[in-house]
C-alpha cells in the first residue's frame, strides 16, 4: 500500500472488502460466498495489506487456497510475492504474538521486555 497518501488506508480496506466478501456471478464464474468468516474447517482474515487463513487439516487448506482465495487474487489482482507469501505453515507471527494449536500467545522476545518494563512511578 502507498504510504502518504490520503485515503489511501480506507481504499485499500474498501478494495479488500469487495475483494474477499461475497462475489456475485457472472457469465463466466459461478457466486463465491465471503471468505471473511469461520466456519469450523477454515478462518480467513485481511488486515490491511495482510491476508491470514487457517484451516483444521492440510486438504481444508488446500481446498480454500485453490477454490478461494487464488481465484480473488487473480481477479482483484493482487500480485503475491515468494519473499512475503506463506503458505502451509505449522503457525503464525503476526504484529507480535504466535498463532498455532495451542491458541494465540504473546512472543517470548515481547514477554521479556513487558516483564523487564520498569513500573511507574506516579
Amino acid at each position: 500500500m502507498a504510504q502518504g497518501l490520503t485515503g489511501a488506508p480506507y481504499t485499500y480496506y474498501v478494495f479488500t472488502d469487495m475483494t474477499f466478501s461475497f462475489l456475485p456471478s457472472t457469465q463466466s464464474t459461478a457466486a463465491m460466498p465471503s471468505m471473511i468468516r469461520d466456519n469450523r474447517e477454515t478462518a480467513f482474515s485481511p488486515f490491511v495489506n495482510d491476508h491470514n487463513g487457517a484451516a483444521v487439516d492440510f486438504n481444508s487448506m488446500a481446498k480454500l487456497l485453490h477454490e478461494q482465495y487464488f481465484p480473488r487474487v487473480a481477479w482483484a489482482p493482487i500480485f503475491l510475492t515468494g519473499r512475503k507469501s506463506s503458505f502451509f505453515m505449522p503457525d503464525l507471527s503476526f504484529i507480535g504474538f504466535i498463532g498455532d494449536v495451542r491458541g494465540l500467545r504473546l512472543l517470548i522476545r515481547y514477554r521479556e521486555r513487558v516483564l523487564q518494563w520498569p513500573r511507574p512511578e506516579s
